[in-house]
């Protein structure tokens, strides 16, 4: 087991030590993430998931009201912007840093899980 000590910058450093069993990052609960390599092909699946269920989704508006239509079309055409960015973002991380691409990990799977919970309100 290994603890990543973080300091920030100034005359006396502050440090965290940041246990490592809190160093593994989850998507949707699901398994434990290891590397940063397990973290982006997970969350490339999640967004691969996601552009299916766009589609679904876009299927669904065939035939239906017109004006419920352009409201589901913006909605869905927001989600898949959103996808987009998320996808764009894992594809070009380079940060090197531990601690950033932990910091990254997080705010990254807070995003895909919002993203995540929006798409499963749309699909009740």
């Amino acid at each position: 087991m290994f603890a990543i000590i973080i300091f920030s910058a100034g005359c006396n450093p502050d440090y965290q030590i940041v246990p490592a069993d809190k160093q593994n990052i989850q998507i949707n609960g699901n398994s434990r993430i290891t590397t940063f390599q397990d973290f982006k092909d997970e969350a490339n699946g999640e967004l691969n998931n996601n552009e299916i269920n766009i589609i679904s989704l876009k299927a669904k508006m065939q035939g239906g009201n017109e004006e419920a239509n352009a409201t589901f079309r913006t909605t869905i055409t927001g989600l898949e912007k959103r996808n987009n960015d998320l996808k764009y973002k894992i594809d070009n991380y380079q940060d090197t840093l531990i601690t950033s691409t932990i910091l990254f990990q997080k705010k990254f799977t807070s995003e895909i899980d919002s993203l995540d919970r929006d798409f499963k309100i749309l699909q009740q």
